[in-house]
């Protein structure tokens, strides 16, 4: 099967979930034999090594330079439409629907997987014309995410803005997965939100997986016995709701964690960390950046933290940690989605103090945090594994294929 993959930004480095996702299809869908040609955006200079290694997987790689955010062109699009924010800024380029086709005459794709709803549109444009089986994937509900930060900001004109952008988010999003021909969901929980807001029934769960061999310690590298109480939050700062979430961990849980265990240690980890964050480092709040190896810093912690209030679809930032056999505290959005039991797999908490206590009794009860990385791993091998994630997903595709053909 011949493939074409169109995303918002190159998938590597895995500096995010969404490229760890892409990434991590891309390349089983190869080891499967599977031709890949994967035509991206990208939003800076592309780095070296960047393409080589996706060339690894994929028999061609296109980038294009993302359009300006800011420009009167997407100002008077956004002002007199009712198209939402994000996919004016992806959706609307001809140089994308042009190579669009050129690419189609040139590799003559079986089929084409568009990621995230908002980059549909150069290609729902020439549905006709391409007469190719279009396959939407999509990483969580957008507008659920909107509708949770809502929930959480307190600042009244944002609230205003954003409750008009949530109104066309919701349309948008909603149409544009009726059109295609399949949208990937990665949880049920998801589909489940697609469907009780009126979705087309056109719906298939393809869920996140991780690659447990990677993230299984190397006995070299186990942490000596003398260490202080760990905690850590992973997370992409380019997404708000990670924002939002570090900033309520060092407000409002970690004062309380500190006060029963003052020499605990706190890593925030993950790409481009706002001035808001990295002011607020210190000797015992460590604010890392982009990491290229996260296995380092999960073997240097004891308890991973996700306070996550805004969100949605399934979390590499709780998969990768049990794999890695890490004791885990969420919230119920930060383990939405996946197959885990409270109190055997995790812990959740919604509210500072139960979260700030949860986390408190694991760093003090080092039995329990081993006992619980254990069975989280466990899980992981058993659920999250890539590779019958990939058989369900090509299922998904000859499916896909055998309805276009009637």
């Amino acid at each position: 099967m011949k493939i074409l993959f169109i995303t918002p930004y190159i998938p590597y480095p895995l500096i995010s979930g969404g490229h760890a996702r892409i990434y991590n299809l891309i390349r089983n869908l190869s080891e499967k034999r599977h031709q890949i040609i994967l035509l991206c955006y990208v939003r800076s200079e592309v780095k070296e090594g960047q393409i080589e290694e996706l060339r690894h997987f994929c028999e061609e790689v296109e980038v294009l330079p993302r359009r300006p955010v800011w420009s009167v062109k997407n100002a008077f699009r956004y002002l007199f439409s009712n198209y939402p924010l994000i996919a004016v800024i992806n959706g609307f380029d001809v140089r994308m629907e042009n190579r669009i086709q050129e690419m189609t005459k040139r590799y003559k794709p079986d089929l084409i997987q568009v990621e995230h709803f908002h980059m549909a549109q150069p290609v729902l444009k020439q549905k006709e014309r391409l007469n190719i089986p279009l396959v939407l994937g999509e990483q969580g509900v957008e507008f659920v995410i909107l509708e949770r930060f809502l929930k959480t900001t307190k600042n009244l004109l944002l609230r205003l803005a954003l409750h008009c952008e949530l109104s066309r988010l919701k349309r948008y999003e909603l149409k544009v997965s009726s059109i295609f021909d399949g949208c990937m969901e990665v949880s049920e929980e998801d589909k489940r939100l697609f469907l009780k807001a009126g979705a087309r029934n056109n719906l298939y769960v393809i869920p996140n997986g991780v690659d447990f061999k990677y993230f299984q310690t190397p006995a070299e590298v186990k942490r000596q016995t003398s260490h202080p109480p760990t905690i850590a939050f992973i997370g992409t700062f380019t997404f708000f709701g990670n924002v939002e979430a570090a900033e309520w961990l060092l407000d409002e849980i970690l004062p309380r964690i500190e006060s029963k265990i003052p020499e605990v240690l706190t890593y925030l980890i993950g790409n481009r960390p706002p001035s808001s964050l990295r002011k607020r480092a210190n000797e015992r709040v460590i604010v890392t950046g982009f990491v290229p190896d996260l296995r380092e810093y999960l073997n240097k912690c004891d308890v991973v933290v996700v306070p996550l209030r805004t969100g949605s679809g399934t979390k590499m930032k709780i998969l990768e940690p049990m794999a890695a056999a890490k004791a885990v505290v969420s919230t119920s959005v930060g383990i939405e989605g996946i197959e885990a039991i409270e109190g055997e797999h995790y812990f959740k908490a919604d509210d500072a103090c139960d979260f700030a206590a949860k986390t408190i009794f694991l760093l003090s009860n080092p039995e329990w945090q081993r006992r619980m990385g254990e069975k989280a791993r466990e899980l992981v091998m058993q659920k999250y594994d890539w590779k019958p994630i990939i058989e369900r997903m090509i299922e998904v595709y000859q499916n896909i294929l055998t309805l276009s053909s009637l």
